[in-house]
């Protein structure tokens, strides 16, 4: 895989925590709590997508032979 793949992957997760971000900003009690502790988990996956790539996330790369 290219290392542009990292990078976009890094940044779709960034998106999904901007997105539920919003979301959580309009709702309230539990739901807010909820949609903040989702935003921070894409926020680690960005991190771990940057830094390591795919397989640090523990999915099965395809097989290329």
């Amino acid at each position: 895989m290219p290392d542009d793949t990292h990078s976009q992957d890094a940044e779709r997760w960034r998106v999904r925590a901007e997105q539920a971000r919003a979301i959580a900003h309009k709702k309230k009690d539990a739901t807010k709590l909820i949609l903040m502790a989702l935003a921070e988990n894409f926020e680690r996956l960005a991190e771990l997508a940057k830094t390591k790539g795919p397989t640090s996330t523990g999915c099965a790369q395809p097989n290329t032979d």
